[in-house]
């Protein structure tokens, strides 16, 4: 059935339940039709008056014009039941016979009553209500409301409602809508809409794929070598991992990685198990245990009786001429190298055999000498004896069982050869001006997901393999791809876009959504902010981790909350069942800025994973930084958009300024200095261009960029061009601005009413600054200052991309030294602030000194982000800064393998003392 463009609007105010129906739509019409208090009243003890509207008469009539209004839902045939009916018509009653009190005590009664439906009232039900009311004249006191007149109430009094009834089918599928996406107007604004000559497709095209945790660029910038063909594992976790191992590169190349069934590897297993824990076995490992036990008390008493008689030997010594000293000095050094050998576990001594003429020694000497040398003999028997009997029962004790691999390492290598030199040809394919159709793109695309996921098995640090495969940088080797992430993304694969701060992601995202053509591959498109609705999720308390008893209808409805949110939708049953069938169908669903919902909301990873086995049809885009922990959990096709080449940075500098004469001296100025490293990614390179072209010098670095943006914005170059465009002063403006971010940075957000924003820096800055003042600063922070984006659908306020809010967030980390940085280093969502902090300093080494204050050490996950910061110092800076990150997290493993380790000397307790290694033994 087609409807014409009433029956939606008739269609979505029936969708509403009756409460919300009034305080959607009744309300603010009332207050439209010029009625001075609208009251919603409904609920259980409304007696007939869901809403109360009053209106002051103008002269000569004065007094007060008093209007209730019932509202009620018909039934699918425009009726009501029986009791239904008659519960309908004693509210009205009650609503014409009761009153109510005013402030003054006064008792008010209704001119008029009405009763509003968003139903089409039919004859049938006017009839049925004159029967139910038994026939009074209701004329002069009771008016019907239905949706048809609501409507052209509407449409004269108060036509902004019309967008709020917009059908639901619209909201969701109207790809041209501007509040369906939050426009990067710093960058769009740039490339499309003020400069017609840039062309956006020339920046966004260069990429790499990725899966998991495996960037395509190893493929062709490493050259592989399997490094054994034979190794054990002791562990029944690492054999299970590697048979894991073994089926997914079966499923994924039909190559089989072992040359023996796994079968026979476990049997012989199993032999060698029964063989170790054998009645024999046990035997002989307790008689080890004892003649290890044995010699070490021995060499303990060797030890406490040596260490006395050289005591004596020295004293002795002192007291002698020179002759006689050489004397007790001989055996002396004979006893320290057998003691220096038994303390290194040198075993292999020998008796002494030398003969030492005691006659010109002192008989006490003479004695002295001769119970040394008596000692040293009995000992290094007693030791030779006792090691090689320790040594002979070793030789019977069969060792821990373990797992006898024997890897097809030739065919293993050929594979990977194979998959590099398939990739190469891809690449060369896909940036060739005979590029394949869409089907054509899909199979490549296809295979390099094949070849990254048979290459995530053998390379991660998890796989039991990546330890036999060492691998070889080669130089010159460019991996990046110049296709469109467009094309990549009609193909119907699923996609994670990655990237860092700046480079395109959310623009190139936004721009497929705007031209995607539904006839390409026969899906609708949804595109959600994330950033937009962590607020609403928390609002609607909404799980924030999965546990094991989350079950699958509850993460389902994760991702359709995200979806309705997004639109400005209600999360209702009714709206969840209208759009199944649109899932069902399939979609392109579109996620953008996973990395800012999922520190919030780990629980929508799951809920991605388990909303595909539910609607298999659907096809997932999303973007997230490259800068995050949970990147192997995402199961789609990566690709990471590169920063610019030189040539991209200088073609987009030119393009900017029209190849005039500034262009091309703009680039000069920044070819070859530390800047040129900072621009390579379009939001920083479109803000630099605008610095400039409106008379600024360029910054110095990416942190000076941000800071000159603000300062522009803010107001600080208006002073020379006598303009004064808000009224508070930069400096309250920049406060404001600062403390703001570091508020939401530090919530874990990038949206926020304005009400919480006032509040918020009430607390924060209030001791300085009036509310009033604060209320102002954040008005002109918004408007006309533009610091501030609204967001069209929710409301709230945000600094529109993220990397703004990071350097806002830099600077606070960099003016208030009291903030504690290990709990906060650790986190993801800090990685972006805590670089441009190091940036604006040139310097790590004050973070280093902060978290190892009090002998504390660094925590391990705060080294990723400290690699990070030590990425953008400057070159002088930065090698040194990298070899004390290296040292300093060397000593954090180093101390804690030393936890973990027996220092004992007891050689009873080392098991393994002298048997061979038992890990896994290459």
């Amino acid at each position: 059935m087609e409807y014409n463009q009433k029956d939606k609007y008739f269609l979505a105010m029936q969708a509403y339940k009756e409460d919300d129906f009034t305080k959607e739509v009744l309300v603010p019409l009332f207050k439209s039709m010029g009625y001075d208090r609208v009251e919603f009243h409904g609920g259980p003890s409304e007696r007939g008056r869901d809403l109360i509207a009053t209106a002051i008469l103008p002269p000569p009539k004065r007094g007060e014009y008093v209007v209730y209004v019932q509202a009620k839902k018909l039934n699918k045939n425009k009726t009501l039941a029986q009791n239904d009916l008659s519960r309908l018509c004693r509210q009205l009653r009650q609503a014409k016979s009761k009153g109510f009190t005013k402030g003054t005590g006064e008792r008010v009664k209704p001119d008029h009553v009405y009763m509003a439906t968003p139903h089409e009232i039919t004859q049938r039900f006017i009839e049925d209500l004159e029967d139910e009311l038994f026939c009074e004249d209701y004329s002069g006191w009771l008016e019907l409301y239905d949706c048809v007149r609501i409507l052209k109430d509407i449409e004269e009094f108060c036509p902004e409602l019309l967008e709020k009834l917009e059908p639901f089918e619209e909201k969701i599928w109207n790809a041209k809508s501007e509040n369906t996406i939050d426009r990067n107007h710093e960058l769009l604004g740039a490339l499309c809409s003020v400069r017609d000559s840039i062309d956006i497709s020339k920046f966004y095209s260069d990429l790499s794929f990725f899966v998991g945790s495996i960037d395509s660029r190893v493929l062709v910038t490493y050259k592989a070598h399997v490094t054994k063909k034979r190794f054990r594992l002791i562990s029944k976790e690492q054999w299970e991992m590697l048979k894991s191992e073994r089926v997914k590169i079966i499923d994924l190349v039909g190559l089989d990685i072992l040359k023996e069934d796994t079968q026979v590897i476990e049997d012989r297993y199993k032999d060698h198990y029964n063989q170790y824990n054998s009645k024999e076995n046990k035997a002989n490992e307790s008689a080890y245990d004892s003649s290890v036990a044995h010699l070490s008390s021995i060499v303990e008493e060797f030890e406490s009786r040596a260490f006395l008689l050289l005591e004596r030997l020295e004293s002795e010594a002192k007291k002698q001429p020179s002759l006689n000293k050489n004397k007790l000095s001989f055996v002396t050094a004979q006893l320290k190298n057998i003691r220096s050998k038994v303390k290194n576990e040198n075993f292999e001594l020998e008796t002494s055999s030398s003969v030492i003429d005691t006659s010109e020694l002192s008989k006490e000497s003479a004695d002295l000498v001769e119970k040394t040398v008596e000692f040293i003999d009995d000992f290094s028997k007693r030791i030779i004896e006792q090691q090689r009997y320790v040594k002979s029962i070793k030789e019977e004790i069969i060792p821990e069982p373990y797992y006898d691999v024997c890897l097809n390492s030739s065919q293993l290598e050929k594979e990977i050869s194979q998959r590099v030199d398939e990739y190469r040809s891809c690449v060369k394919f896909l940036n060739s001006d005979d590029r394949p159709n869409m089907a054509g793109v899909r199979r490549l695309l296809d295979s390099v997901e094949v070849s990254l996921r048979f290459f995530e098995c053998i390379y991660t640090d998890e796989s039991v393999l990546s330890s036999i495969i060492e691998l070889k940088e080669l130089e010159n080797c460019s991996d990046r791809v110049s296709i469109s992430a467009h094309d990549v993304f009609y193909t119907g694969k699923d996609v994670a876009i990655y990237g860092g701060a700046g480079v395109g992601k959310t623009t190139t995202l936004e721009m497929f959504f705007k031209s995607y053509e539904e006839t390409i591959n026969g899906r609708k498109i949804i595109f959600c902010s994330l950033n937009r609705v962590v607020q609403s999720l928390s609002d609607l308390g909404i799980e924030k981790r999965n546990t094991n008893d989350t079950k699958p209808a509850y993460l389902d409805k994760v991702i359709y909350s995200i979806i309705l949110l997004s639109y400005g939708l209600d999360v209702s049953d009714d709206n969840i069942d209208r759009i199944k069938p649109y899932l069902e169908d399939g979609v392109v669903l579109v996620f953008d800025g996973l990395d800012e919902i999922v520190t919030e909301f780990p629980i929508v990873l799951d809920a991605m994973n388990n909303f595909k086995k539910s609607y298999g049809k659907t096809q997932w885009i999303i973007s997230s930084r490259d800068c995050v922990s949970y990147l192997k959990e995402i199961n789609f096709l990566g690709i990471t958009l590169l920063p610019f080449t030189p040539e991209q940075l200088r073609s987009f500098i030119c393009g900017w300024f029209n190849n005039e004469r500034k262009g091309m001296k703009l680039w000069n100025e920044i070819s070859g200095t530390e800047l040129h490293e900072n621009l390579l990614t379009p939001l920083v390179a479109t803000i630099l261009c605008t610095l400039v072209e409106k008379g600024i010098k360029a910054p110095s670095n990416e942190s000076e960029i941000y800071g000159e943006r603000l300062s522009l914005l803010l107001g600080k170059y208006d002073a020379n061009k006598r303009i004064r465009r808000q009224e508070q002063g930069s400096d309250e403006l920049f406060t404001c601005a600062k403390a703001l971010a570091w508020i939401m940075h530090s919530h874990g957000i990038r949206t926020i009413s304005y009400k919480e924003a006032i509040e918020k820096l009430e607390i924060k800055v209030g001791a300085k600054y009036t509310t009033r003042l604060i209320s102002k600063c954040v008005k002109e922070l918004e408007d006309p200052c533009t610091v501030l984006v609204r967001d069209k659908v929710s409301g709230k306020l945000s600094f529109g991309h993220f990397r703004f809010q990071e350097h806002l967030a830099s600077l606070e980390l960099r003016d208030n030294r009291s903030i504690d940085l290990s709990t906060i280093i650790i986190r993801d969502w800090w990685r972006g602030a805590f670089s441009l902090f190091a940036q604006s300093l040139d310097d790590i080494e004050s973070t280093i000194e902060d978290l190892t204050r009090g002998d504390k050490l660094i925590p391990e996950e705060a080294f990723t982000t400290l690699y990070a910061m030590c990425n953008v110092l400057s070159p002088k800076k930065r090698g040194n800064m990298k070899s004390l990150l290296d040292h300093l997290k060397q000593d954090n493993s180093s101390f804690y393998e030393a936890e973990h380790y027996d220092f004992s000397d007891n050689y009873g307790n080392d098991r393994y003392a002298y048997s061979t290694d038992l890990g896994l033994d290459w």
